[in-house]
């Protein structure tokens, strides 16, 4: 099968989506399928990869790592026309996505989006359009584009509710996110821990991901000052790079126990392992992940998981198997409850890092591919009788 992703952000960016595109184009072309990827150009990176095709694109100032594509101009139309395409898979229900999803129709072939996330829980993004102006009509985007689809992917059963609840009404598959854990259940995490000074017998609490305000990293702060009150041996890390960084620094610094919080930044991504395995907890406080590729490499590095019932999160975190989860009404007493209660038990933690480690093998890519091979042919079989 010849198969057309078209998406809104691609390497060298580095996010899930991201990631999630290049765990299964890895899945899928080890199964002898030819991936052709359609997304945006980034300012001086030179693709060494024919398959990968770019559309202009406009670099915003505020946000550098995510240039904004231009799909227009008929050079790209008649490149992808030749490629003979067999299915189009979209990844965003706008730019990119728009364009394969008519570039589909004009050809007349298979249409699979996958919906990542709660699209009108980042309208803060446009500001200074009030996101209460935006919701309503990204959540109309939403449903129009998903009913022009022949299926339509999420990565965990909570979206799936949610896209029903918006009215969507073709059919709507759980496809978990590919994820390469190679080498994750291997990692060594006492170079990290030594290079930040976290002694053994420390238990560390730790966050990889974008330091974004949908993370609600405040609430993971202030939960562990409850935390670092009533267990003297714990820290804190916040991994990663993204718009809220420096406001979270401030935030860590104002707290008592700052010197305990480290947010050293972005990593590369080939260290992340090691970070994973350096941790004892990974804690996420956010309530609209539908299935973060972070929180499986923590699983799969041997970290049980501390989060709030809501989201995705609690398609992933089986509470009391895998991890710990508070109520969303909790807030952040309830999130410090639970980190605390992993902080002091050791053998209860260790438990449920092997469950964790178990589980996230449904995750690797073999596995995930294959789930999403089912869906496409699903899609080839809808195509023949309705057309987008």
């Amino acid at each position: 099968m010849r198969i057309g992703i078209f998406t809104n952000t691609y390497l060298p960016s580095v996010n899930g989506v991201v990631n999630s595109i290049a765990a299964f184009r890895q899945g899928l072309e080890a199964e002898g399928h030819t991936v052709f990827v359609f997304g945006p150009k980034v300012p001086g990176h030179v693709d060494d990869d024919e398959r990968v095709l770019r559309f202009p694109a406009h670099t915003l100032k505020r946000y550098p790592d995510y240039p904004l594509p231009l799909p227009s101009g008929s050079r790209l139309d008649r490149r992808a026309s030749q490629l003979h395409l067999d299915l189009v898979h979209t990844q965003h229900p706008w730019l990119l996505g728009a364009w394969g999803q008519r570039f589909a129709r004009r050809q007349g072939l298979p249409l699979v989006t996958t919906i990542h996330t709660q699209y009108e829980m980042y309208a803060h993004y446009a500001a200074p359009i009030p996101s209460g102006l935006l919701r309503p009509g990204l959540r109309s985007t939403v449903r129009r584009y998903c009913n022009h689809c022949h299926v339509v992917a999420t990565p965990g059963s909570a979206m799936k509710g949610y896209l029903a609840d918006l009215g969507v009404t073709r059919p709507i598959e759980v496809v978990p996110n590919a994820t390469d854990l190679s080498g994750f259940d291997t990692a060594d995490g006492l170079p990290v821990r030594q290079t930040y000074g976290i002694a053994p017998d420390e238990v560390l609490f730790t966050f990889i991901g974008r330091a974004a305000r949908e993370k609600s990293l405040d609430d993971l702060i202030r939960a562990f000052a409850v935390v670092a009150a009533e267990l003297p041996r714990a820290r804190l890390m916040i991994v990663g790079g993204g718009p809220e960084l420096e406001r979270l620094r401030n935030l860590a610094a104002r707290q008592t126990c700052a010197d305990r919080i480290l947010l050293p930044g972005p990593v590369p991504y080939r260290e992340i392992a090691t970070y994973h395995a350096a941790g004892d907890v990974f804690v996420t406080a956010s309530v609209t992940e539908v299935q973060p590729l972070s929180l499986t490499e923590a699983m799969c590095a041997w970290t049980p998981v501390v989060g709030f019932n809501a989201g995705g999160i609690n398609d992933m975190v089986a509470d009391g198997s895998t991890g710990l989860l508070a109520s969303v009404e909790e807030g952040v007493e309830g999130l410090a409850r639970r980190m605390l209660r992993l902080g002091r038990d050791g053998e209860f933690r260790a438990a449920l890092a092997a469950e964790a480690h178990r589980t996230s093998l449904r995750y690797h890519i073999p596995v995930a591919t294959q789930r999403l091979l089912e869906v496409y042919d699903q899609a080839v079989t809808a195509a023949r009788s309705r057309p987008v």
